[in-house]
């Protein structure tokens, strides 16, 4: 039996364990050993720098330079000691998203950290919570053109912040420390998956630089733990990020739900004056603005006005007590002063009558259809601020020139 000597690093199917070929025709991957029949083929040294070439002209890498790329570009912060934020987070690298220039860079950055999840094929954390979100929220992801992930640049600045309070409307709110926890945990997450992205990005770079044929500064396993270590990171960020943002939007929108307490109130009570009036009119009846149970609306109505006017309106005094009985008498006058006896005093009437229906309008024409159109800090609606100002001023001149009788007299008699 004729003795085989082929090597034993052969398999059954005439391959190596790297999968390669050692056919006898192969040209230059094999070396002679000995001469004659028994002629034993050994393999050349294989390439030491394969790993590097091959990963560093992938798209992965691609995306990992991007993403160093736009890392540098993030504007850190100054230190300032008056600002409290800075105060609390002292310890933390802060970065500026409130620039128009800071908040570009980092939507960019962050458009990058997309891209290389969607190219590592990586699970997503899910996001149905998003279903969940009032109007005004999901419109901001409900872009058509962006990642699954939709990572917004206000989510990862809240983070970073960790702000445990909002004043709004004078009132003081503050965040659970679950979600204050949440997001500190996400945004060390996010600082760590940043070095350890540029970590990997400056080895290949410094491996590709210095590599020779026979050389290179970084394994095949190395190699493989840096790229398993990004990938472990960026599936860790984006987990931390939707637990972090379905907490902090969900007690968002609460605490905006409260601050807008007063405008529900004044839409319901618009409303209840609103079916009062017509079915006042079904029975026929026009004048009922002297009727109890109308005027006890109107006041309700107007006290919810006060708490309103007390945050919202910048431009006048934000008086508390508008009251309804200024109305009372506007409505009387105004049926029983006529424009040839004084025509003052009419237009007196009607601009007191005229700034409170306005007023009444806003509500139910516009903010009863959409509540979330109202900015939840008050004092930012101009609309709102424009006609709680204009009330209270015509609110102010009836009660001096028309609920008291001697004021009122010496007005007709003068015009």
């Amino acid at each position: 039996m004729k003795q085989n000597l082929r090597p034993s690093l052969l398999t059954s199917t005439g391959c190596g364990p790297d999968g390669s070929s050692l056919n006898d025709n192969a040209k230059g991957s094999e070396l002679s050993k000995g001469s004659g029949p028994h002629k034993i083929k050994l393999r050349k040294k294989p390439d030491q720098t394969q790993h590097i070439s091959k990963y560093a002209q992938s798209l992965v890498f691609n995306a990992i330079e991007r993403v160093t790329k736009a890392g540098t570009d993030l504007i850190i912060r100054q230190p300032d000691p008056n600002n409290p934020v800075h105060q609390m987070n002292r310890h933390k690298q802060l970065y500026d998203f409130d620039s128009e220039v800071g908040l570009e860079n980092c939507r960019k950055y962050l458009e990058c950290l997309e891209n290389l999840f969607a190219l590592s094929f990586l699970k997503r954390a899910p996001r149905d919570y998003r279903q969940n979100f009032t109007a005004a929220y999901r419109v901001l992801y409900d872009n058509p053109v962006a990642s699954p992930l939709n990572y917004l640049v206000e989510i990862l600045d809240s983070a970073q912040e960790s702000f445990p309070y909002l004043w709004v409307n004078g009132k003081k709110y503050e965040f659970s420390e679950l979600v204050l926890q949440q997001g500190n945990m996400m945004y060390q997450t996010f600082t760590e998956l940043k070095a350890s992205i540029n970590a990997l990005h400056l080895s290949v770079v410094n491996a590709k630089a210095t590599m020779s044929s026979d050389f290179c500064a970084i394994s095949a396993e190395e190699l493989l733990k840096m790229r398993t270590k990004v990938e472990r990171q960026l599936e860790q960020f984006d987990q931390d990020w939707s637990i972090y943002e379905k907490g902090y939007v969900t007690e968002l929108m609460a605490i905006e739900a409260d601050a807008r307490r007063f405008v529900i109130e004044a839409i319901q009570l618009c409303q209840e004056m609103a079916a009062f009036e017509t079915e006042q009119r079904r029975r026929g009846k026009v004048f009922f603005t002297q009727s109890e149970e109308f005027n006890q609306l109107r006041n309700k109505f107007l006290r919810t006005i006060c708490e309103i006017n007390q945050v919202a309106n910048t431009i006048g005094q934000g008086r508390d007590d508008l009251d309804v009985a200024v109305l009372v008498v506007a409505d009387d006058i105004g049926r029983k002063v006529s424009a040839n006896q004084s025509a003052a005093v009419r237009k007196l009437c009607q601009h007191v009558q005229r700034s409170f229906n306005n007023l009444r309008n806003l509500f139910i024409d516009r903010y009863s259809e959409n509540v979330e159109v109202v900015d939840p800090q008050l004092r930012n609606n101009p609309e709102l601020v424009h006609l709680v100002a204009r009330f209270e001023k015509a609110w102010c001149l009836g009660r001096t020139h028309l609920v008291p009788k001697p004021m009122r007299e010496q007005l007709i008699s003068f015009s």
